[in-house]
């Protein structure tokens, strides 16, 4: 997959391989991701032009983004190689995370748990069950009574 676009005033093209991307200006390479852990895609909207796309390299923990056409959207959903998060029209802090994740050695699974739509953790069936106390009702106790006869 080739997917056109720009990094800041530079057009480029990212080319998608298995695992991996490489995002070329002419004939020189700006950037080899060979660790492709995630993709992003940001600013996805119907009433605008162009979106980003997030490219999150898990060897140097360095996203890079790229603007492409709305229409590409989909084909990036359909054919990237890892991991597609939508991370909605407000772009994140990607500095401040790139060097949070180099101080703390984050793994694949940490990114993808930031931007997680999980905003709290499922309760197993015990703690859901484990609910305010409440007495039998009458046929429950007139059954329990009938068991313990037996």
């Amino acid at each position: 997959m080739n997917l056109a676009g720009t990094i800041g005033k530079k057009a480029v093209v990212a080319v998608v391989v298995s695992q991996g991307v490489e995002i070329r200006h002419k004939n020189a390479v700006l950037h080899r991701i060979s660790e492709l852990w995630m993709v992003g895609l940001q600013r996805v909207s119907k009433r605008l032009k162009t979106c980003d796309v997030v490219w999150l390299d898990g060897a140097t923990q360095t996203p890079v983004v790229q603007s492409i056409a709305q229409s590409d959207v989909q084909t990036v959903m359909n054919h990237a190689p890892a991991d597609v998060v939508l991370l909605g029209m407000d772009p994140p802090p990607w500095s401040k995370l790139s060097t949070t994740a180099k101080r703390h050695n984050w793994h694949k699974e940490d990114w993808l748990h930031v931007f997680s739509d999980d905003v709290t953790e499922e309760k197993s069936e015990e703690e859901v069950s484990d609910g305010e106390w409440l007495p039998p009702s009458d046929d429950e106790s007139d059954s329990d009574m009938s068991e313990d006869d037996d």
